[in-house]
């Protein structure tokens, strides 16, 4: 999949560059059916609902959502619990074939033994995240759990902001034919 002008371009001159290569790439972008297929030009029409304090360093603050099901991407991978860093924008994606609090937990454990505890964890207010369980593994670990507004999932507007950017990688990568695991793991890489 494609990750639109600006990212490609980033990433290219990362490795090449050519005369000409800005038109070209903005050229080959706006020519590509798939892309054109793909809806990126969604406005938000809600205004924010208020200020939301910004972390003063990475992985203080995270939220999590999940994204699916998603038939098309088959019956062991039809969820993705997604997990964003409020600060860096870094995220983490993990495909699972049921959301449920121990899958969750799990995924947790993982990340946080890998990259250390946030202070806070912004959800919505799935069964998985304010289970009993759930409440038990953040407060053990000292994580301060923010619930957002019921039925308002833009009240987590990070999260949902890279949701839809995956679910359009994966739109444009099953358009073209391609693994979507794999471009999924290359847009990992690029961002």
């Amino acid at each position: 999949g494609h990750l639109g002008r600006s990212l490609t371009k980033r990433r290219l001159r990362q490795f090449y560059w050519w005369p000409g290569m800005d038109r070209e790439v903005e050229r080959m972008v706006s020519e590509c059916v798939a892309c054109g297929n793909s809806d990126k030009t969604r406005v938000l029409r809600q205004p924010p609902l208020g200020c939301v304090q910004f972390p003063t360093q990475p992985w203080e603050k995270l939220a999590l959502d999940f994204i699916g099901p998603v038939d098309k991407l088959g019956r062991r991978n039809r969820f993705l619990v997604v997990l964003v860093d409020y600060h860096s924008k870094w995220f983490v994606v993990k495909s699972l074939e049921r959301i449920t609090t121990s899958n969750v937990i799990e995924f947790l454990k993982k990340v946080f033994l890998e990259e250390g505890v946030p202070r806070v964890l912004i959800t919505d207010n799935g069964v998985q995240l304010v289970s009993a369980s759930m409440k038990e593994f953040l407060t053990g670990l000292g994580i301060k759990h923010e619930k957002v507004a019921l039925f308002h999932p833009q009240a987590n507007g990070l999260v949902e902001r890279v949701n839809r950017m995956i679910m359009e990688n994966i739109q444009l990568s099953l358009a073209n034919g391609l693994d979507w695991r794999m471009e999924l793991n290359r847009m990992l890489w690029a961002h």
